[in-house]
């Protein structure tokens, strides 16, 4: 008889332990395949985000940010907030497209402060301004995890 119960016993961790596994790796399957698609989704949608903040590139610029410029790239990331990819955002990525638009609502707001009455924007506020987008686009590569190194990649230099 107790050669009989510690059977059933250990049948039963081992039929627990199978169940508890299969129901683990279902999970665990199921959150890859959610991350993933994720990512892709957001890939696209933030490729559109990425290119509307070229008036703010630190590097060769198309011209000046005017007025008209500022106004154009709120009304634009307004559009993309509620038309591309606004529901994409992570938490992260979400409060950084709120404080480039509250900096830019802010500007438009006193054009004499941000323009000091001048057709374009001060350089020390284009700079503050820029680096909000910049912040922007960092959370926005850290979510589809564009800068981080392949994890199947081989290493450089590394031989068989």
């Amino acid at each position: 008889m107790k050669e009989f119960l510690l059977t059933f016993l250990g049948t039963c961790a081992g039929a627990l332990t199978a169940v508890f596994t299969a129901e683990w790796t279902a999970r665990l399957r199921l959150r890859f395949a959610y991350d993933a698609g994720l990512r892709k989704a957001r890939l696209l949608r933030y490729q559109k985000l990425w290119r509307e903040l070229e008036p703010l590139a630190k590097y060769a610029r198309l011209g000046p940010v005017t007025q008209e410029v500022l106004k154009t790239l709120t009304t634009r990331l307004r559009e993309w907030y509620f038309r591309v990819g606004g529901m994409y955002l992570s938490s992260r990525s979400r409060d950084a497209y709120f404080h480039l638009q509250d900096a830019c609502a802010s500007l438009l707001e006193r054009p004499e402060v941000a323009f000091a009455n001048k057709p374009e924007l001060d350089p020390d506020v284009f700079e503050a301004l820029r680096k909000k987008g910049s912040t922007l686009r960092t959370a926005m590569a850290q979510d589809v995890l564009s800068r981080e190194a392949p994890e199947l990649a081989s290493r450089a230099g590394e031989t068989s």
